[in-house]
């Protein structure tokens, strides 16, 4: 992308920000040896990949708002019908599951109730909201009470509802100092 010099990938589901060029130099790396290049110097191998990023659209396409992408393609919250998934729609994330129009949500949110408050529990409907539909909201929920009151439950719930490649933890204390730099670069994306 143009933003940070980046490398995005289509996995089927989503766009996908790639650490490196590696997967990009290993096919450069293929196509040499196919036809016998014996020029692999690295200003060889610098110019083969910036043609290659002229020749490409660098930036993924903006995200289409009302879908949310699942495993099984993107539901459209308009009319709920689920359609396939398509680089077109820029996704930058996928849930970590199939939509299920026949799956209830009762045994879930009666064990909620149990634990919290109603507007505890609209708060988590909220964020769970947010987290589904990719939906940027500028708060953050702060879970707190005494000892095996449900704190990790509802974490693990909402971590879950987001999949473990969509999440990151940091540690409030080293974000905090100065010293600890590099902990916010986790957020990043």
């Amino acid at each position: 992308t143009e933003r940070n010099g980046a490398w995005v990938r289509w996995t089927g589901t989503h766009w996908q920000q790639v650490a490196n060029s590696d997967h990009i130099l290993r096919t450069i790396e293929q196509v040499m040896e196919a036809n016998g290049w014996e020029d692999r110097e690295q200003r060889t191998v610098n110019s083969l990949v910036a043609a290659f990023r002229r020749s490409v659209d660098i930036n993924p396409p903006k995200g289409v708002k009302g879908l949310v992408p699942c495993l099984n393609g993107c539901l459209r919250l308009s009319d709920r019908k689920l359609i396939p998934h398509d680089p077109d729609h820029g996704n930058t994330y996928c849930l970590p599951f199939n939509f299920n129009p026949l799956a209830a949500h009762e045994p879930i949110t009666d064990v909620l109730k149990k634990m919290v408050t109603s507007v505890e529990l609209e708060i988590l409907r909220a964020t769970a909201q947010s987290i589904v539909t990719g939906y940027r909201r500028k708060a953050f929920v702060e879970i707190t009470g005494p000892g095996n009151s449900g704190k990790s439950v509802l974490a693990r719930l909402l971590a879950a509802l987001a999949g473990a490649d969509n999440t990151v933890a940091c540690d409030l204390e080293k974000m905090e100092d100065r010293s600890a730099r590099f902990e916010t670069v986790k957020l990043r994306d």
